[in-house]
């Protein structure tokens, strides 16, 4: 048989409507899976003041990571988002989270600051977050601090929480924070420094802190509430105690292991 006999062969349309339907069904699935794929996997970053940006978003991912409700990511004691777009605070991970099928926001609350301020910025991004997503619900993840944090949203706002997951966090109180505050001012159970010292080293936190405002996109006008002093008393022992009583909710039955 010729070369032209074997197309003509190949293009009846006995031998051709089964291929075209093969190749449209495999189109479609393709779309879908685009689709379905790209809703569930994308990043957020939602550094407070600027709302929450699109970082990236992934075609083609599986499911390994997809959740039900939305990832928040909430970070530590003089924590940032990416700072100056060149140091990402959470080094890969959205984009790992991001790529399995989960749909990741990160977060930027006050860097030096005690939970109960840092917890009320987070919850306001959280509702942000709940209205973006079209979810009621999201996972709060926080690292450090971030997981006392965290555990005040919990504690006052239990609708938007679908899950709480802290990651090295100081639950009971850091014995370093014990150690520089009682080299610093041991009875002192005020709201501020009440010597120079401890005014100057509180000072050089809130710097911090502003500096990480700025490396995360927030503007001069809108850098966030810094309180080095707030902070270190937050994170003592007293002052975890004092707020595990406030907002028991999330609290650890059992700590595996802990870290200062």
């Amino acid at each position: 048989m010729t070369l032209s006999l074997y197309i003509r062969a190949a293009l009846t349309p006995k031998t051709l409507l089964p291929i075209l339907g093969s190749i449209s069904a495999g189109v479609l699935l393709m779309t879908m899976q685009t689709t379905s794929a790209q809703a569930a996997g994308q990043y957020y970053n939602c550094a407070n003041a600027n709302g929450c940006k699109l970082v990236d978003s992934k075609y083609f991912t599986s499911s390994y990571t997809k959740t039900q409700y939305p990832v928040v990511l909430a970070h530590g004691l003089g924590g940032f988002t990416t700072l100056f777009g060149v140091i990402d605070y959470f080094n890969g991970i959205p984009e790992d989270l991001m790529k399995g099928g989960s749909e990741v926001y990160t977060t930027k609350t006050s860097a030096v600051n005690n939970s109960e301020v840092r917890g009320e910025q987070l919850l306001q991004q959280v509702k942000t977050i709940a209205a973006i997503s079209g979810e009621s619900k999201v996972n709060l993840f926080g690292h450090s601090q971030g997981g006392i944090d965290i555990r005040y949203v919990a504690g006052v706002a239990p609708k938007y929480v679908a899950s709480v997951t802290a990651v090295s966090s100081p639950e009971q109180g850091s014995k370093t924070a014990d150690f520089v505050k009682t080299v610093l001012e041991p009875n002192n159970t005020s709201g501020q420094p009440s010597n120079v010292t401890t005014q100057l080293v509180s000072g050089v936190f809130n710097l911090i802190g502003g500096f990480t405002d700025i490396g995360s996109g927030i503007s001069f006008n809108q850098i966030q509430q810094q309180d080095g002093w707030q902070a270190l008393v937050a994170l003592s022992t007293d002052g975890a105690a004092k707020f595990n009583a406030k907002f028991p909710a999330a609290m650890p039955k059992k700590l595996l292991w802990s870290t200062d």
